[in-house]
């Protein structure tokens, strides 16, 4: 049986896993939060539950101890896909470690072909290498409905489906998804990817999630231009959080604007809409672009 629900709420969403007896589900780490949110205020019998797929974003590993633990998950898979590709492309294995899940690593898990590739020459690249990546095979949409130009933007003459998503394999044969091609800023000629800081961020207790998004720099081109929220009661202030950047990544990696908000523009399932941040940023640094700090 398939229970679905209208629109994401997290107390509704735990209210249906408890009166169903619901085994499985999934979502992005959101979801994950909303529900450890939710079941920590108003505790539930969620004890059904066996196992959860994750994705759609990064996976941090406080997030993904408290899902196992918390909802009592004997498994937790990472998972990687598209609607343009059936949805699942790679999975994290169901007994897999828990390091694995948490660098959002995955197997293909079909009789079609993935490859990370340069984007602009299509060239298969080696184990270690980031690009983008690229499926072919039977899981692949046969193209966007009355829209051949999409269509031909997005798949290749010899059928290879461009995901927009980078990515790398590891020697083991594990795909690690990186960030979005688009998402990436450069900073000074460096290549800094939006999820690796966002992983850095989130990695402090006080904050429950982060966003970063690159924005026009006169000296540098691009740089981050970070969205903090955090826990409930929790408190954090921008030099703390900023120091302790400057400590732990290349200083092309570091924010350069910083902004906390009580919580991100979203789309009726939760997912974080960025496009909504980036003119938030565009105007804010508009704005101040006279004033004397550069942080918010």
């Amino acid at each position: 049986t398939l229970v679905t629900l209208a629109q994401w709420i997290p107390d509704e969403a735990l209210e249906t896993i408890e009166r169903e007896r619901v085994t499985i589900f999934g979502g992005i780490p959101t979801h994950f939060i909303d529900c450890l949110d939710a079941i920590r205020r108003h505790p539930r019998d969620v004890s059904s539950l066996k196992s959860a797929w994750i994705g759609g974003a990064p996976v941090t590993p406080d997030v993904a101890m408290a899902a196992r633990e918390e909802l009592g998950l004997r498994s937790l898979q990472a998972v990687y896909g598209m609607t343009e590709t059936t949805a699942a492309t790679v999975f994290s294995e169901f007994d897999g470690p828990l390091e694995i899940l948490c660098e959002n690593k995955g197997r293909p898990i079909g009789e079609f072909e993935v490859i990370v590739c340069d984007p602009v020459s299509g060239q298969p690249l080696r184990a270690g290498e980031v690009g983008e990546v690229r499926v072919r095979g039977h899981l692949v949409m046969q193209g966007y409905y009355k829209n051949p130009v999409a269509t031909a933007e997005a798949i290749t003459p010899e059928g290879w489906f461009r995901t927009g998503d980078l990515g790398v394999f590891d020697d083991a044969g594990f795909l690690k998804i990186t960030g979005r091609l688009k998402e990436m800023f450069i900073v000074g000629g460096s290549n800094a990817y939006p999820a690796e800081i966002e992983r850095f961020l989130q990695s402090f207790e006080q904050v429950r999630q982060a966003v970063v998004i690159g924005v026009p720099d006169r000296r540098l081109g691009e740089v981050g231009f970070a969205f903090v929220q955090l826990h409930e009661g929790a408190t954090l202030d921008n030099s703390t959080l900023l120091a302790s950047c400057r400590q732990m990544m290349a200083d092309y990696k570091v924010p350069r604007h910083l902004r906390f908000v009580e919580d991100f523009p979203r789309t009726s399932t939760g997912k974080i809409q960025r496009f909504v941040l980036q003119q938030e940023a565009r105007e804010q640094l508009g704005v101040a672009a006279s004033g004397a700090g550069t942080n918010a």
